[in-house]
């Protein structure tokens, strides 16, 4: 346990302290850990985006210049509020609870002796998005290509025809189950990860997803998912994504719509000096 005191300093002292002071069994905090760690990223990351709208802060950032044409309606908004609201207090604990048995079976440890050197976190983070990515990509991807499919579950995502920090989880629970949450999770599953890497990478994913709907394009160093042309970060993809329906189906990355194809009008539209999003008219 030394070394992993000296590896991960105070994380580990907190972490041991939290077990130890931790009154009742080990699938409840698996459970209350995984719904408080995701709501409090939602909290944080949404209040953030919302206060530039409303101070009207770094406007410069904003993909979208004409707030009149990429506002949801206000009916659209309170719905997926109080889909939030079921999601984060009802629905998420319920799965995080039925789903600890799988998390036994996979023998991911929570005990601060079990916890990984740096080197390990960070290779295992990397691992979890290739796999996250690649899962999300074809699922998406999937998603979009079978018209039943779209009609019957994608399209609630896709009513929101602009980005908004409440369009990140605004999905049918099919869609949320299968494409998203299994994406996150599988990478962690498949390597038996430490319970902490787990929350780390579901902070991390749900923060991307969350920015990603946001209309805005955070610049770097402040944010990490526009540093690089490989990341789905840049210049909006996803902003495009949602007001052509089309193309731009990876998460974290941009290597599968750059193999398979799935970014050519995306690159169009950047070849034609980006028009403005004021002039388009998403398709259903």
């Amino acid at each position: 346990m030394v070394e992993q005191m000296e590896d991960w300093g105070l994380v580990a002292r907190c972490w041991q302290a939290m077990l130890d002071a931790w009154p009742y069994s080990e699938r409840l905090l698996f459970t209350v850990g995984t719904a408080v760690t995701l709501e409090l990223t939602t909290l944080i990351y949404s209040l953030f985006f919302v206060m530039l709208e409303r101070r009207k802060w770094c406007q410069s950032w904003r993909i979208q210049p004409n707030p009149a044409l990429s506002s949801p309606p206000k009916e659209l908004v309170d719905e997926a509020f109080k889909d939030h609201l079921l999601n984060a207090i009802v629905l998420r604990p319920i799965f995080a609870y039925f789903a600890y048995p799988v998390i036994e079976w996979c023998q991911m440890p929570y005990d601060t002796a079990s916890l990984p050197s740096m080197g390990t976190a960070v290779v295992q983070v990397f691992i979890f998005m290739v796999i996250d990515d690649t899962w999300f990509y074809w699922g998406h991807r999937l998603l979009h290509d079978v018209p039943w499919l779209y009609r019957t579950i994608h399209k609630k995502h896709h009513r929101f025809r602009f980005t908004h920090v409440l369009a990140s989880e605004f999905a049918h629970p099919v869609e949320d189950v299968l494409c998203n949450t299994l994406a996150t999770i599988l990478g962690p599953l498949l390597l038996g990860s430490h319970w902490i890497l787990f929350w780390f990478y579901g902070f991390l994913k749900l923060s991307q997803t969350i920015e990603a709907h946001s209309g805005y394009v955070v610049p770097g160093p402040l944010s990490p998912w526009c540093l690089s042309p490989e990341l789905a970060g840049e210049l909006g993809r996803h902003e495009f994504h949602h007001s052509h329906n089309k193309g731009n189906y990876g998460g974290f990355f941009n290597w599968w719509d750059r193999l398979c194809g799935t970014d050519k009008k995306y690159n169009e539209w950047i070849a034609a000096g980006k028009p403005p999003f004021k002039e388009l008219v998403a398709s259903e």
